[in-house]
């Protein structure tokens, strides 16, 4: 268990370090590797990664959501991914 004070600061506040060191198109290529592999959860964590207004973010992102659609029958989880997908459009 952590001290209180150090759950303040999540992943996301060093996710621009990550993408600077990595690079984008590394863990863009890795996120499309994790789609071929059938791991849209794990392609989207990365690609969430990148900037919004990075096209190929955009595109796996729609990918990655557009295979969890095909997979739920749940009307919410279907409303929720359409909306991902049109976001990402």
């Amino acid at each position: 268990s952590k001290p209180t004070g150090y759950s303040s600061v999540g992943f996301d506040a060093v996710s621009a370090d990550v993408v600077e060191l990595a690079g984008a198109d590394a863990l863009l290529g890795r996120a499309r590797e994790h789609l071929v592999a059938g791991r849209p959860l794990q392609a989207i964590h990365l690609a969430e990664l990148v900037p919004s207004d990075h096209p190929g973010a955009r595109e796996v992102l729609r990918e990655a959501h557009q295979r969890l659609l095909a997979d739920t029958t749940n009307f919410w989880e279907r409303a929720w991914l359409t909306e991902q997908i049109a976001k990402n459009s």
